[in-house]
């Protein structure tokens, strides 16, 4: 094989991944800003008195989803390393 090759091959892996991993950053952090502006709305609006927020009913449903979404995460790391 030659080296041309190589590199070319390696390098386009390299430039999709990097890519991509630039991309997924973006949509995280646009993500966290509108699930915050989310949040924050929710706070003016309970702090107002024009709705009422259970906040610990909310807290307690985030905490099972992410315990839920990290479990599955670890399970699915676990399977592609085995």
């Amino acid at each position: 094989m030659p080296v041309e090759d190589f590199l070319f091959s390696a390098g386009g892996g390299f430039l999709f991944g990097a890519v991509a991993g630039y991309a997924i950053k973006k949509v995280m952090k646009i993500a966290a800003v509108v699930i915050g502006l989310f949040v924050a709305g929710l706070a003016y609006l309970s702090y107002r008195g024009w709705v009422d927020v259970k906040w610990v009913t909310m807290e307690n449903a985030t905490r099972s989803t992410l315990t839920n979404v990290s479990g599955q995460v670890i399970d699915a790391l676990n399977n592609t390393a085995t």
